[in-house]
């Protein structure tokens, strides 16, 4: 389900945590950020380098908030409380599923143990966490959905995304997709647009819009996307009514 690996590849480079705060005090200085948001999927995969940039972003002085994509096997304590001293104030997980099966059919190599302690370190360090999950997994029932806006709803996160499943080129699980033809159709570079033994397209569609509503709540959801988009410049009056056509069901 996830691309990143077709598009950009498995190699893995490196900046210099000089490098990444030199950035980071051009677009402070020169264009008056407030915010920074890491778009990288592990951030906290490597350690030493999280310790490092967090050490030369305090050593610098410098004051800005910031936000960052993690895995829940890939922190601890004292990375944590380093983080939320240089000024983090959000990190996103993806939790996915609230089924262990899921998570091992996703080869998530992930516990729900894993998860919970996760969440419980971010709310002890004072650090909020946000969360990704996906729905309309090949095999997946609904008790399997269940679990997962149970879940979100145990673990309280300042945001919850419900993706529906979708097949992406060598990503897991896309050639048993595509042999069982279990989508509606095939769009750019192969992509499937997913539906399955149990359910169609449109009641994924709708048990999503529920499980928003149910966890993230109308307004939640509506502030929070309209934050996101002023934070980008891609706030428009299209977007504002599309989003509440889409809270309303419609």
């Amino acid at each position: 389900f996830c691309s990143n690996n077709v598009v950009f590849g498995r190699k893995y480079r490196f900046r210099s945590s000089e490098s990444i705060v030199n950035e980071i005090e051009l677009l402070i200085n020169e264009y008056n950020a407030k915010g920074i948001y890491f778009r990288e999927d592990l951030f906290t995969v490597n350690e030493k380098r999280v310790m490092a940039l967090c050490d030369e972003i305090r050593k610098r002085g410098l004051d800005f908030d910031w936000e960052c994509e993690s895995r829940v096997d890939t922190i601890n304590e004292e990375m944590l409380t380093a983080m939320k001293g240089s000024g983090c104030k959000l990190i996103w997980f993806g939790v996915e599923s609230g089924s262990q099966r899921i998570l091992d059919d996703l080869n998530k190599q992930i516990t729900l143990s894993q998860i919970r302690e996760a969440y419980r370190l971010c709310q002890r360090v004072g650090i909020k966490a946000g969360a990704s999950f996906m729905i309309g997994v090949p095999g997946e029932t609904i008790d399997d959905i269940q679990n997962t806006i149970a879940l979100a709803e145990e673990l309280k996160p300042e945001f919850a995304w419900f993706n529906i499943f979708t097949g992406y080129p060598t990503s897991p699980l896309y050639e048993y997709v595509k042999k069982n033809k279990l989508y509606d159709k095939e769009i750019n570079h192969g992509i499937l647009i997913v539906k399955t033994n149990e359910f169609d397209r449109r009641k994924l569609e709708k048990i999503q819009r529920y499980a928003d509503r149910k966890v993230n709540g109308y307004m939640k959801r509506l502030f929070r996307q309209a934050f996101l988009e002023v934070k980008k410049g891609t706030l428009t009056r299209q977007k504002v009514i599309r989003g509440v056509r889409y809270l309303l069901g419609g």
